[in-house]
């Protein structure tokens, strides 16, 4: 049997045993799959003439492709909750999972979003998925009358705005 000296031996029966059990030529007899894979030299040509840390940086990021594109999923999850909107109503105490510190800053500050609530000085990332799970359990009609009152105070600044504004032009009867 063929075998690697980089492998431990637990490492090369698992890929032993994974392997495909086709037969194969004598040279290729029992190597894991990986090592059947043709080589980037021979795919491009040009390989062997590129500078060391180019094909390094090559390598590094195919050997990560995997985690950058789990962590920029997490980033753009990130940019999708940083802009939603807290209920204006919404009783930190009920948190269980808040720290006291938490939930009295929470309380005191009473942020609009999600993003400004991850930038309040202590206020760890638990605390934040434990806002965020709490946001999402509350009943849709719930939801439903958050948006109202939000129309509701939308509206009642809206007539104040007009109402300061008639008061500041020149009277008009």
């Amino acid at each position: 049997m063929v075998r690697m000296g980089f492998l431990r031996d637990n490492v090369w029966d698992g890929a032993r045993d994974a392997e495909n059990t086709e037969e194969l030529p004598p040279t290729k007899a029992r190597l894991p799959q990986w090592a059947l894979r043709p080589r980037i030299s021979e795919i491009v040509p040009e390989w062997c003439n590129m500078p060391v840390g180019i094909r390094r940086r090559v390598l590094t990021e195919a050997m990560y492709h995997g985690y950058l594109k789990q962590q920029q999923a997490e980033v753009n999850s990130f940019k999708r909750d940083e802009g939603m909107r807290l209920p204006t109503n919404i009783d930190y105490s009920q948190i269980r999972v808040l720290s006291r510190e938490e939930m009295d800053k929470l309380m005191l500050i009473r942020p609009d979003t999600f993003g400004a609530a991850k930038r309040i000085d202590g206020i760890t990332p638990g605390g934040i998925l434990a806002l965020l799970r709490h946001v999402q359990r509350q009943p849709t009609d719930q939801k439903q009358q958050q948006k109202q009152q939000i129309h509701k105070e939308q509206r009642q600044r809206q007539k104040l705005q007009e109402q300061q504004n008639e008061e500041q032009s020149p009277g008009t009867a």
